[in-house]
């Protein structure tokens, strides 16, 4: 039987399936030469208006054949079909794809599309849904992308992570400062501060401490002593003295 190509496939590709298909082979035996799903040679035939060849063998008792449909009727899929009856998937696909049922599959997306919605509209983050759901983060990204939803940049934070954002602004920490010790990008920080807290940006500590460290470095106090004294690090005393080229106090220096 010569069928033309009416896929976007090579003609080689083509050519080589339909050589099999006309020795009488099944769906399953030329996906597994030919290196494909079952679905694809499902898909391939029927777009090429060709029937399925069923493989010869005993045929199924009207006991068999009732559970079968029994168990999709239920809405039991290939593969929990298969288990039950204690027979492979490929079997029931053909015994379905024969008899021109669907599948009965349903992906998670599917099975948590309200509860994936629930979250998003929450504003989790996509990983933060897919702990909850018990999924793949990819699954999330490929419901929003079904969707046409954005990503939630900002995950729920929890009260404690809230606080500790609070407590970083009130600190004085600028918007940069704060994205490096979260690690997150400036202007997640940015957004975040805007929306949720009520006060600008603040300057840097060394902005905001520059006079106090001075007066304390002129009266000889080491970098612990004014850190400890500011309630800042060591090291952001040391960035200070660096960055006007002050040198240690040693004598104090402990």
């Amino acid at each position: 039987m010569n069928v033309p190509n009416k896929m976007n496939i090579s003609d080689e590709e083509h050519l080589k399936r339909l050589e099999i298909y006309n020795k009488g082979k099944t769906d399953t035996y030329i996906a597994e030469v030919v290196g494909c799903s079952d679905h694809t040679i499902v898909y391939w035939r029927q777009k090429h208006n060709l029937e399925p060849n069923i493989k010869k063998g005993n045929p199924l008792s009207e006991k068999e054949e009732n559970e079968r449909m029994r168990l999709y009727n239920l809405g039991f899929d290939d593969k929990q079909i298969a288990e039950k009856m204690n027979i492979s998937k490929e079997a029931v696909n053909s015994w379905r794809n024969l008899r021109g049922l669907d599948s009965n599959f349903k992906s998670i997306i599917d099975m948590f599309d309200k509860n994936i919605k629930q979250f998003y509209d929450k504003g989790y983050s996509d990983k933060d849904i897919a702990d909850k759901i018990g999924c793949s983060k990819s699954t999330i990204k490929l419901w929003r992308h079904q969707k046409d939803f954005k990503p939630n940049i900002n995950a729920v934070l929890s009260k404690n992570q809230i606080e500790y954002r609070k407590e970083l602004f009130n600190k004085g920490l600028s918007d940069k400062e704060i994205a490096e010790i979260l690690g997150l990008k400036v202007v997640s920080v940015k957004i975040y501060r805007r929306k949720h807290f009520d006060f600008e940006e603040k300057t840097t500590i060394l902005e905001k401490y520059d006079d106090v460290f001075y007066e304390l470095y002129k009266e000889g106090c080491s970098d612990r002593d004014i850190a400890s004294k500011c309630d800042v690090s060591r090291s952001t005393v040391r960035r200070w003295r660096k960055e006007n080229n002050y040198e240690p106090n040693f004598k104090n220096n402990n």
